[in-house]
């Protein structure tokens, strides 16, 4: 689900601000879990978070190379990596970046006056998680500044965001988990799961090797799952009758495979874009691919 790109420094270019506001973010981060863990109301309508600040790292745990199995980000590296792409002229997606936060950088031009809470909430609700750490990382110019106490604002903004979205779906998970795989079992036996999930963990090896993202394996074996009962719908179409909502174990293939195309036409509509949706910083690609390793395993 969170796909962040691996650190790459171009050119000569220093990350000393990027890690000061970075820094200084996390100073009130570890105050947030401490007031939340000692049952401060007022704050427990923030998300859950699960933060190790001797790695940096947001989530249940550090995977086991630049990817993991649930859902996690180095907040170092997040905050490390849209600064340099803002600030280096040398950086290859320097312009298309710049491009990018075009009309988000017009909205808080004209926004200035919002209170920096307010102005953090409504570039969130906007133009998506990563746009607060946009604005925060744009260098100051004649139209547009921000006192520092603003800029580490923005950026811890942002990082809560995302913790929050990890949150629920690494939640999300500890449930779906056990339903796929007794469900797939059910339907189609162990061999055909075991399959499934098998090469789910390999595609996450290769594509974590391979590429430039960090990646999350329940996506790529979520969607594997789905394709699975995509495809055995596909091969029994009768299954699409009401009725079968009641029986075992159509009801299962029905129910996975309802979820399944849901996910997957929403997960589009929400937040679509190559290599990653704006909103969510998400790359949906690799989520689809799942889709397809998963049906020809069962055709």
């Amino acid at each position: 689900m969170q796909f962040h790109r691996r650190r790459r420094l171009v050119g000569d270019w220093s990350d000393v601000e990027a890690n000061r506001d970075y820094d200084q973010a996390m100073v009130q981060i570890l105050k947030i879990l401490e007031l939340k863990k000692a049952g401060n109301v007022a704050l427990q309508v923030l998300p859950e978070i699960m933060f190790n600040p001797e790695t940096d790292y947001f989530g249940p745990f550090v995977g086991f190379t630049d990817h993991n199995y649930l859902y996690g980000f180095n907040g170092r590296k997040v905050v490390a990596d849209v600064y340099e792409v803002l600030r280096n002229r040398k950086h290859p997606e320097f312009k298309a970046m710049w491009t990018d936060i075009k009309d988000v950088r017009a909205w808080a031009i004209q926004n200035q006056g919002l209170s920096i809470e307010e102005f953090a909430a409504q570039l969130g609700e906007r133009f998506g998680l990563l746009a607060p750490l946009k604005i925060a990382a744009m260098p100051d110019d004649a139209e547009f500044t921000l006192q520092q106490g603003a800029r580490v604002f923005l950026v811890l903004s942002s990082l809560l965001n995302q913790a929050g979205l990890i949150d629920a779906a690494n939640g999300a998970a500890w449930y779906q988990v056990p339903i796929a795989i007794l469900g797939q079992w059910a339907v189609s036996g162990w061999k055909k799961t075991a399959w499934t999930w098998g090469v789910g963990i390999g595609l996450t090896e290769v594509v974590s090797a391979s590429s430039k993202m960090q990646i999350s394996g329940w996506s790529i074996i979520t969607y594997g799952v789905f394709g699975h009962f995509f495809m055995e719908i596909y091969k029994r179409p009768k299954l699409l009758k009401i009725m079968n909502l009641f029986k075992y174990p159509e009801f299962i293939t029905l129910g996975i495979g309802g979820v399944g195309t849901w996910q997957a036409v929403s997960s589009f509509i929400a937040d679509p874009g190559w290599p990653a949706g704006e909103k969510l910083g998400i790359v949906h690609a690799f989520h689809h691919m799942g889709i397809l390793y998963g049906a020809w395993l069962n055709r």
